[in-house]
């Protein structure tokens, strides 16, 4: 019983110091925003990009509402593999944890301050890494705009094969994921670099 309390204290602890930290991160980003402006929003054209991809995230989005919403079959694109259905999702990704919206909110804005801090810092030199927060950041920003205004987030692709079905889930969704999957590729070619690196030094030695 013992180890649990302390366990239970570390938690309590770990979880009001990243509080702190993050509410800390949200206060001061604001002003970094404002000094840091113009390098911010022309550095690379990374800001157009994350501007588009939430623009084209939402028009899809309304044209869902406008085609999908009210029909009473889903629209088959590939027959046996692919449909467009409306779903109102209130729960996170994929329409995991519903009912949560409030909480949702807070952790995406979380995420799109902890996002935007970084790319004030990632060296330019490094644009798969930048282009993937870019595309994180669009993901997350299309998709709070969703739980602000409308309590849900708007998912309308369904993918399934057989008895095999994917949560319903929307462009924004698939923005977040291609950004994860391009950290995760920097990651590996970076291992295999410092690794080829080296070898290289072992073998000139």
């Amino acid at each position: 019983m013992a180890n649990l309390i302390y366990l239970a204290v570390d938690i309590v602890r770990w979880a009001a110091f990243w509080v702190m930290i993050m509410g800390c991160a949200a206060l001061v980003w604001p002003f970094y925003v404002v000094r840091n402006f113009y390098r911010l929003m022309t550095g690379g054209g990374y800001f157009p990009l994350g501007v588009g991809l939430i623009v084209a995230d939402q028009v899809v989005k309304l044209l869902a509402v406008l085609y999908l919403k009210h029909r009473t079959a889903q629209c088959s694109v590939i027959d046996g593999l692919l449909d467009l259905k409306y779903v109102e999702n209130r729960g996170a990704a994929f329409g995991i944890f519903p009912g949560q919206t409030h909480m949702f909110i807070i952790m995406a804005l979380l995420t799109v301050v902890i996002i935007l801090l970084y790319l004030s810092i990632v060296d330019q030199e490094e644009p798969m890494v930048r282009v993937a927060l870019v595309l994180i950041l669009a993901g997350a920003v299309g998709n709070l705009i969703d739980r602000v205004y409308l309590g849900y987030v708007i998912d309308y692709i369904r993918v399934y094969y057989r008895d095999w079905e994917w949560p319903v889930f929307n462009l924004a969704d698939s923005i977040i994921d291609i950004g994860v999957g391009l950290i995760l590729i920097d990651f590996v070619l970076d291992l295999f670099g410092t690794h080829t690196e080296e070898a290289k030094g072992e073998a000139s030695a």
